[in-house]
């Protein structure tokens, strides 16, 4: 989550921009030529390889400028356990009375 209002603007442009390039179809694009390149059945030359992975090169670079890899963010999880010692009969009537709840409802 931005912390200024700085971030928080450039949070809202990267998000803009994501969604500009997404509908431009670059991602989906190199998708493709790769796919092309791993058809074995279409005949490409080496000058129309080198092409396309020239193509894929100036896309890769202009999704990474653009869309830099997202970071994992850390979440705080809080959870609220409560630790009984029990012995393995304890446990086991316990369980035996849960069981028994629950097949009752």
């Amino acid at each position: 989550m931005p912390k200024t209002r700085a971030q928080l603007n450039r949070k809202v442009r990267q998000d803009a921009l994501r969604d500009q390039l997404e509908a431009q179809g670059h991602i989906q694009h190199v998708s493709d030529i790769a796919h092309k390149l791993q058809d074995l059945e279409q005949d490409l030359d080496q000058l129309q390889v080198s092409r396309l992975k020239a193509a894929i090169d100036g896309k890769k670079i202009l999704i990474d400028k653009y869309l830099p890899t997202l970071k994992q963010t850390d979440s705080t999880v809080e959870a609220n356990i409560s630790y009984t010692e029990m012995s393995d009969d304890e446990l086991q009537q316990r369980l035996e009375y849960l069981r028994e709840q629950n097949s009752g409802t």
